[in-house]
């Protein structure tokens, strides 16, 4: 199914929409970058230091440090018990750790503000131990990657395969060799703070009493100075503001004796959240007259409009406002008398962010919905297309042509509440779907009408808001969604924005942002009947809802299902083909007497091209021809004579005479290490009749390179020819084997002793695919 976003219904169904929307979130992170949300993903805490795993200690303090914009403080937890906290000005936080315990130490941390708690940020871990890290130690980190909770390299990922190696290299980095005791150690406790200025930082720290600190900004890492060297840079105070740091990568600090010798030396990361940048803008209501003395409060994070403030400023005379921030993603949230309140996805980059342009738009009511289309100058005119179920059976199609569609009581189902003509516009339509009982999926797309300018260079903007009552009876226009043109060389005139699916249970949104020839369409179910002489086929015919050509529908928007005889029937291998608009299934298997097979094909709940609607096909099934065995198992699968084998289990008891030219025989083999699956080559196929059974015997080609002590899965399946007259049916059998065992060299001792080591072999696989990979 789609991504979505779910748009609320107010008044109908709160605890099912909660439960919707956290559904619905997980699928949308899903879809776009491989991921559900997480509480890492939730929180507005960013780790700063240290970015992967740390070692340290029994006693000796870990510098933790954190940013939470607009936040109080931070609390840092281990098994639900508070180990450190910090609170104050920020927005970045070190916290001093100590641990007596050795052991793998895995903590969260949460940002506080008053009796507010954030979702909680996982941290990277740390592993204390009185003496040096070895390789005896990775035993015990392997023993937690299986469980999903350790994430050793700080990425926020530690559910598939490949997050697993990658935190088990980040462990295994921990011990290297240390550097030579020539080198300076790092300044940990130092902390960067936001500048006073756009493009600049500060630094935090109490310089030890006789001596001194230099700084120097650079584009990459510095040498690592010697103990003893002359300190290198400018002199620096703590404190004091660091001009044009947002032009570097890193800044170096030096710290030195009294004589200037270098004492200890670290290369700071210039992270986003050290830094501090310039952000503009201006506010204008939907006839571009400025709104002053409106409120515009930033918090930290997308669609964050309910976080805490990270900064406010409030508009002038011409609508304008300015304010310093340190560079990242942020809500800003409008406040403005007899406007809604509205939140808008804001970047600040490092060399500031100009010109948000945020859009005050008079108040709406409870549970309609309203789509703003904003552009620039040229092309001069775009305009706002809305289509989808009329409550009658049909469809609408709201436009400049037709301002408004109503149900079948005369009741406005949409409005095309503003159409501009004549550039930098904003057109706006209002869906009133939730109170008229509409159910069915809506389709919302922009046009180009004027022949001047591309579509795809209009700047044309779309936000999509939600009138929610609140518990005072006032009513909210929340902000769902906002999407801008897409950029590039094209010349289409049609912006497919987005769908809405609207059901009982409220209201879900689709975004397509498409750029298309022709425009978008909905269609409707008109037929389903039997293929002539078939029966494993339905062809399909639908209405569409214009004369212009759209996308065909697709499988993912058919529901179907089937009654056998009356009974509930599970259709196999169904499969649907666009071009042939044809519904294929494997054949139901033959009785002895005729069956009657009803097909239904609807409108699946979710589709997004088809209107609601339900069509049905009768097909009867002929009795059977012929009774012949059928092969219901392969029995014994098992390693033989350098191949392998199994028995065919046959239903029936009479004797069977079978070759193999009454069958067909593949094989696939799973690699368990690299999760990949392929085609096995099957040589020197045989069939032969032992104790009364068929026995298949095979050879399968390894790969070109067989790995090492790779547990692979082999699944073997059998199936009868159609031609075949001896049997029918088919089976499947899996066996887990090695194609070699583990060839150890030079360093044997070193993996036999961790192999030693290891609770379990998968264990010990994990640990030395990872380390040679490594």
């Amino acid at each position: 199914m789609p991504s979505m976003h779910r748009v609320g219904k107010t008044k109908f169904f709160p605890l099912l929409l909660g439960v919707a929307t956290f559904l619905l979130i997980a699928v949308w992170h899903a879809a776009s970058g491989g991921q559900a949300v997480s509480a890492e993903a939730a929180s507005p805490v960013t780790v700063l230091s240290p970015a992967e795993a740390a070692s340290a200690k029994p006693g000796q303090k870990v510098y933790i440090q954190l940013a939470a914009p607009g936040w109080a403080g931070i609390e840092i937890t281990e098994n639900g018990q508070i180990i450190g906290s910090v609170s104050g000005q920020g927005p970045n936080y070190a916290i001093p750790l100590v641990w007596t315990v050795p052991g793998v130490h895995v903590f969260e941390a949460v940002a506080v503000s008053g009796t507010g708690r954030s979702a909680p940020r996982r941290l990277p871990p740390v592993v204390v131990k009185p003496g040096e890290l070895d390789i005896a130690d990775i035993s015990a980190i392997a023993r937690e990657l299986p469980a999903n909770v350790i994430d050793y390299n700080g990425d926020g990922r530690t559910n598939t395969e490949q997050d697993r190696k990658d935190d088990l290299k980040a462990a295994l980095r921990l011990i290297r060799p240390a550097l030579s005791d020539g080198y300076a150690p790092e300044i940990k406790e130092a902390l960067l703070q936001p500048g006073p200025q756009s493009g600049s930082t500060r630094v935090d720290y109490m310089v030890p009493e006789g001596r001194r600190l230099y700084y120097a900004l650079a584009d990459g890492h510095r040498p690592n100075p010697s103990i003893g060297t002359d300190a290198s840079g400018a002199a620096y105070v703590p404190g004091e503001p660091i001009a044009g740091a947002s032009a570097y990568e890193y800044v170096a600090l030096t710290e030195a004796d009294a004589a200037g010798k270098v004492v200890r030396f670290s290369n700071i990361r210039l992270n986003d959240a050290f830094l501090m940048a310039s952000v503009t803008g201006r506010v204008r209501d939907s006839l571009d007259a400025p709104i002053a003395g409106a409120t515009i409060r930033f918090s930290a994070g997308e669609n964050n409009g309910d976080g805490p403030s990270a900064g406010e400023t409030t508009t002038g005379a011409e609508g304008t406002f300015a304010l310093q921030l340190p560079p990242g993603l942020y809500t800003a949230t409008l406040f403005s008398p007899g406007y809604e309140s509205r939140s808008y996805n804001v970047t600040v980059s490092r060399d500031g962010t100009a010109g948000v342009d945020l859009l005050a738009i008079a108040k709406i009511e409870a549970g309609q919905i309203r789509i703003v289309l904003t552009w620039g100058e040229h092309p001069r005119d775009l305009d706002s297309h809305l289509i989808g179920p009329n409550g009658q059976g049909g469809a609408f199609h709201v436009y400049y042509g037709q301002r408004e569609a109503v149900n079948g009581s005369n009741e406005k189902i949409a409005v095309l509440n503003r159409d501009d003509v004549d550039s930098n516009g904003e057109e706006t339509v209002t869906i009133m779907t939730l109170s008229r009982h509409v159910y069915g999926t809506y389709t919302y797309f922009v046009h180009q009408y004027s022949q001047d300018g591309r579509l795809r260079e209009s700047g044309a903007q779309v936000r999509i808001y939600e009138g929610i009552e609140q518990p005072d009876h006032t009513v909210r226009e929340t902000l769902i969604g906002s999407y801008t043109a897409l950029a590039g060389s094209g010349a289409e005139r049609y912006w497919n924005v987005m769908r809405l699916n609207v059901a009982e249970a409220g209201v879900m949104y689709e975004p397509v942002n498409a750029m298309q020839e022709s425009s978008p369409e909905l269609w409707q179910l008109r037929s389903a009947e039997p293929v002539n002489g078939s029966v494993s086929s339905v062809q399909m015919e639908y209405t569409p809802t214009a004369a212009y050509d759209g996308e065909p529908v697709q499988q993912s928007d058919l529901l179907v299902t089937a009654t056998l005889n009356g009974m509930p029937y599970n259709l196999q291998a169904v499969h649907y083909d666009p071009a042939e608009r044809r519904i294929g299934f494997e054949p139901v298997p033959r009785t002895a007497s005729v069956q009657q097979l009803l097909i239904s094909v609807r409108a699946a709940p979710w589709a997004i091209r088809l209107l609601p609607g339900e069509k049905k096909a009768l097909i009867s099934v002929p009795p059977l021809e012929q009774d012949k065995p059928s092969l219901v198992a392969l029995d014994s699968l098992e390693r033989a004579g350098g191949g392998f084998s199994a028995n065919l289990v046959l239903n029936g008891t009479a004797p069977v005479v079978l070759s193999l030219s009454d069958m067909t025989v593949s094989a696939s083999v799973y690699d368990t290490v690299t999760g990949s699956t392929y085609a096995g080559t099957i040589t020197n196929l045989e069939l032969n009749p032992v104790d009364g059974l068929w026995e298949l015997y095979f050879q399968l080609a390894p790969p070109d390179h067989p790995v090492a002590f790779a547990p692979q899965r082999l699944t073997l399946t059998v199936t009868a020819a159609q031609s075949s007259s001896a049997f029918s049916g088919a089976a499947s059998a899996e066996l887990d084997f090695y194609w070699m065992m583990p060839v150890m060299g030079p360093n044997s001792n070193s993996w036999t002793r961790l192999a030693a080591l290891a609770p379990s072999q998968e264990y010990w696989r994990r640990i030395v695919a990872a380390a040679q990979d490594y």
